[in-house]
């Protein structure tokens, strides 16, 4: 079981944009893959949990920000870390840093559900290790946001369907494809002027297959945007805020 897992990553791709530079949703999907290996290794991966606790992970809030954009085929070297559980939520620290001065920081908080009732459980209850000894490094240490973004007699910027692609082994919606949502909201060339500084979700409720998500977007500046996602039932599924820096 290792305290910090970590290990070098080719940028593929598959990770990166038009403008052959990682964006948000690419290293949401980087910071997933090394979060699920590093819990295999701790043994509280999906299969762990369900099979040994009966409960699974969700993802409440996830923070990143890009101190430098890394760009295509650059090598890094990528981090991860959980903090001990707190108050019943577990946080998860990230860095990528490539030797061309690449460097993006991530901070999630994850809490446990019950398979059944889709209930809170406390990790305690659960196969999570509570007395291993966790690393206490945190980055990106200021609190996160209170968003409440002004929708109020606003129209949607688009209505996005949930697809099957869009799922994940949980049977909702994955949660880094509403940073490809929130990218979509701009033209490939927007990004051609501006790349993202930090982005900030809150992943407020599951959505499913089948579901059409109204999408939200408030222009609060040329470098500063807020968003929300709502359902059918005009039910909040997730809020955001990006900040973006000039090329």
């Amino acid at each position: 079981m290792q305290k910090i897992y970590q290990r070098p990553q080719l940028l593929h791709a598959s990770y990166c944009n038009t403008q052959l530079r990682l964006d948000a949703y690419g290293a949401m999907r980087l910071f997933q893959d090394i979060a699920g290996e590093h819990a295999l290794d701790l043994g509280v991966d999906f299969n762990s949990m369900l099979n040994k606790s009966n409960a699974f992970w969700v993802v409440t809030k996830i923070k990143i920000r890009f101190v430098q954009t890394p760009h295509l085929f650059e090598q890094g070297l990528m981090r991860t870390w959980p903090l001990a559980a707190k108050h019943g939520v577990c946080e998860r620290c990230y860095t990528l840093e490539t030797a061309e001065g690449g460097c993006v920081y991530a901070r999630s908080e994850w809490v446990l559900l019950d398979a059944d009732t889709h209930k809170l459980r406390r990790p305690e209850s659960t196969c999570y290790p509570m007395h291993f000894n966790y690393c206490t490094e945190l980055v990106l240490e200021e609190p996160y946001l209170r968003m409440r973004p002004n929708i109020a007699d606003k129209k949607p910027y688009m209505c996005r369907k949930i697809l099957s692609t869009d799922m994940d082994m949980s049977q909702h919606t994955n949660n880094t494809q509403y940073a490809r949502f929130i990218l979509d909201c701009f033209s490939s060339d927007f990004f051609n002027r501006r790349e993202p500084l930090e982005l900030e979700i809150h992943f407020l409720k599951e959505s499913r297959e089948g579901e059409e998500l109204s999408i939200y977007k408030n222009e609060l500046s040329t470098e500063d945007y807020e968003f929300a996602g709502l359902n059918g039932e005009g039910q909040t599924v997730f809020t955001a805020h990006m900040k973006m820096r000039a090329q």
